[in-house]
C-alpha cells in the first residue's frame, strides 16, 4: 500500500512564501502564502496570528505583480481574522501593516481619495499602538507622501516624504530604503516642474539603490527610467532614448512582458522618441505601454492620463482630430475625481481638449 506525501505545515508553506518574496518571486510568494494561511487556520483553528500575517504577505506580494484586485480579497480576509487578535505586539504592528496594503490596494485601484482616507486611518491607529517614531508610521508617511504626489496635493506630500525619512534615518535604516525614499521625492519634484531637484533626487536615489541591490535591480531600473525621463525633458534625447531602452529591458527580464512597469517605460520612450518628432516610433511604444498597462490598471485609471494626452497630441500632427478628440476627453474622464482640480495633468488635458475645439468637465 502506498500513501502520497503528507500535506506541508503551515510553518514550512510560510518559510517558502517569506523566501520567494525576498527573492523576488511574487507569484510563488502569493501561492504559497495563500496555503500557508489556509494551512494555519487548519492546524489552529481562530483566532490566530499565523493567517493572516500570511495573508499579508500574499497581498503584498500580489501587489508585486500589478494584480490589486485579487490583494483586495486577500486583506478582506487578513482584516476580518486580525480584528479578532488582542492588543499588543506583534498584532498591533500586523494591523498597521495591512492599513498601509489596503491604502497601496486601492492607490493601485486607481482610487486616490479612498486610498487616503485608508492611510489616514492607518496611520492614527499605528502612531496610538506602536508610536509616531516607528518604522511602520514611516512606511504609512511614505504611501500618504505617493498618494499626495498622484493627487496634486504636492505640499502635504511634501511633509510626508520628509517625516518618513526623518524616522528612517533615526532608525539607521538601509540605503535601500532611504533609496525608494529619495526616488519619491525625485518624482514629487517633476511633477512640480522642478527638473534640478528631481535629478538631484533621482541620481541620489540610483545610486543607493545600484550599490545595495545591483545595477539590473527592478528598483535600480526604476531609479534609472525615471531619471531618463527627466532628461529627456532636460533635452539629453539619445541618453534618455538608451537609458529607457535598457530599463525597459531590465523590467521585462525581472517582471515579464506583461507588468505595469513595463508599460510604464514603453510609454516613458515614447514620449521621449515623441519630442524628437519620432512619430512612428513613439506611437508604437505608446501604444505598447498603454496596452499592458490597460490591461494592468483598467482603461479608466487616472496614472493613464498623461499618455492619453501625448497620443492626443500625436494623433493630431497625423491628422486625425476626431481620435485626438476622443483620447484628450478620455485623459479628463480618467482624472476627474481622483486629482485636485489644478492638478497640472487635469489641466493639461484641459487645455489639449480646447486647443481642438472640444468641451469637456
Amino acid at each position: 500500500m502506498t500513501t502520497g506525501d503528507p500535506e506541508e505545515s503551515g510553518l514550512a508553506l510560510a518559510c517558502q512564501a517569506t523566501a520567494a518574496l525576498d527573492s523576488g518571486d511574487n507569484a510563488s510568494a502569493a501561492d504559497r502564502a495563500a496555503k500557508a494561511a489556509a494551512a494555519f487556520l487548519a492546524e489552529q483553528g481562530e483566532p490566530n496570528f499565523d493567517a493572516p500575517n500570511m495573508l499579508r504577505v500574499r497581498a503584498q506580494a500580489l501587489l508585486a505583480t500589478g494584480d490589486h484586485t485579487t490583494a483586495a480579497a486577500a486583506l478582506d480576509r487578513a482584516d476580518e481574522l486580525a480584528a479578532a487578535l488582542p492588543a499588543g505586539e506583534p498584532f498591533d504592528r500586523l494591523r498597521a501593516q495591512l492599513g498601509r496594503l489596503r491604502g497601496e490596494a486601492l492607490l493601485a485601484a486607481g482610487d486616490r481619495p479612498g486610498a487616503r482616507a485608508a492611510l489616514e486611518q492607518a496611520l492614527r491607529r499605528c502612531e496610538a499602538t506602536l508610536g509616531p517614531d516607528d518604522l511602520d508610521a514611516a512606511a504609512i508617511h511614505n504611501m500618504l507622501g505617493i498618494v499626495g504626489k498622484f493627487s496634486g496635493t504636492f505640499d502635504v506630500a511634501a511633509k510626508h516624504y520628509a517625516r518618513a525619512i526623518a524616522i528612517y534615518r533615526a532608525a539607521g535604516a538601509p540605503d535601500s530604503t532611504l533609496a525608494g525614499l529619495h526616488h519619491n521625492l525625485g518624482g514629487l519634484a517633476h511633477s512640480r516642474g522642478d527638473l534640478k531637484t528631481a535629478a538631484r533626487e533621482t541620481r541620489r536615489a540610483l545610486d543607493l539603490h545600484a550599490a545595495a541591490l545591483g545595477d539590473s535591480h527592478p528598483d535600480t531600473a526604476a531609479d534609472r527610467g525615471q531619471l531618463a525621463a527627466i532628461l529627456s525633458e532636460l533635452g539629453r534625447h539619445e541618453e534618455a532614448e538608451r537609458e529607457l531602452r535598457r530599463t525597459t529591458r531590465d523590467m521585462a527580464a525581472a517582471h515579464g512582458a506583461d507588468h505595469i512597469e513595463v508599460g510604464i517605460a514603453h510609454t516613458a520612450l515614447g514620449t521621449a522618441l515623441h519630442r524628437v518628432g519620432r512619430l512612428d516610433e513613439a506611437d508604437v511604444a505608446y501604444r505598447e505601454g498603454l496596452a499592458v498597462r490597460e490591461r494592468m490598471q483598467g482603461p479608466g485609471h487616472p496614472e493613464l492620463a498623461p499618455t492619453l494626452i501625448n497620443l492626443s497630441r500625436l494623433s493630431e500632427q497625423r491628422g486625425d482630430r476626431e481620435q485626438a478628440l476622443q483620447l484628450a476627453g478620455r485623459a479628463i474622464e480618467n482624472l476627474t475625481g481622483a486629482v485636485t482640480e489644478d492638478h497640472p495633468i487635469l489641466l493639461a488635458a484641459r487645455e489639449r481638449l480646447a486647443e481642438l475645439g472640444g468641451t469637456g468637465a
